[in-house]
């Protein structure tokens, strides 16, 4: 495991996606610059290194609560965060995604970039909705299945580090059935993919060279290999949501 954060750690994001997405997905929710006369307050779960939560925070203004486990996360994020001027805007905390900070009266926004699979994406979805206001949003992507069937070495992979794994059509029913808006979602483009994979087969040659080779290295190796050689076989879509504003018609 310790190999893992040390790879991740020395990574500009812990997940596939890119500031543009993050953007496009809030632009799909009509949360744009420049349009709010209160600030925007978000919460980020699994905030890892803080990209979303800059973002947020230097884009839109936001007062964002940034939640992450690991405290060497949340040391780069509040280093990043001083170095962009957003410090003052970006609440650190440290603890679980399972149970977050509330906010009296509810968050205007949750995104959570890549991190619901920790939780399931079911439990996510109930865990996370009383926390919105209503009218808020959820901004959450997830890993889907494109093909069907996935290839052999796709199905055998993806099988033993990520069971759940689903089609976007089966996610796009959960989140309606867990009783949030759907306003509409998207696939991850493929540059998000490579600038990740790139940027993590960069570090993995480093860790190698400091740490010697490992299990938890192959099978980081293994996956952007796969990605590659597989293509389209999966995605990220990203899934912009909002809690209703009359909760009584579609659960609390």
């Amino acid at each position: 495991m310790e190999d893992l954060f040390w790879v991740f750690e020395r990574m500009p994001r812990q997940g596939i996606g890119s500031r543009a997405t993050t953007l496009q997905a809030l632009s799909r929710l009509g949360i744009v610059p420049g349009t709010r006369e209160a600030p925007l307050h978000a919460l980020d779960l699994g905030a890892g290194s803080g990209e979303a939560s800059l973002t947020l925070a230097s884009r839109m203004g936001a007062e964002v609560v940034a939640v992450e486990l690991h405290e060497r996360f949340l040391a780069a994020l509040r280093e990043r965060a001083a170095q962009a001027g957003v410090d003052h805007l970006i609440e650190a905390w440290p603890g679980d995604m399972a149970t977050p900070p509330e906010r009296p009266g509810g968050y205007d926004l949750i995104i959570a970039e890549g991190s619901a699979y920790l939780l399931g994406f079911e439990e996510a979805l109930r865990r996370w909705k009383p926390l919105l206001r209503p009218g808020g949003a959820l901004v959450i992507s997830e890993l889907v299945r494109v093909a069907d069937p996935l290839s052999p070495p796709m199905a055998a992979f993806w099988g033993a580090h990520y069971p759940d794994l689903a089609t976007a059509d089966v996610r796009r029913a959960q989140c309606e059935a867990a009783g949030y808006e759907r306003v509409d979602d998207f696939q991850i483009p493929e540059s998000d993919w490579e600038a990740f994979y790139e940027a993590m087969e960069s570090v993995l040659v480093e860790a190698r060279r400091r740490r010697g080779e490992s299990a938890v290295l192959q099978a980081l190796q293994r996956e952007a290999d796969l990605y590659r050689a597989h293509a389209g076989e999966v995605g990220y879509q990203v899934y912009c949501l909002r809690r209703p504003v009359s909760v009584s018609s579609q659960g609390a």
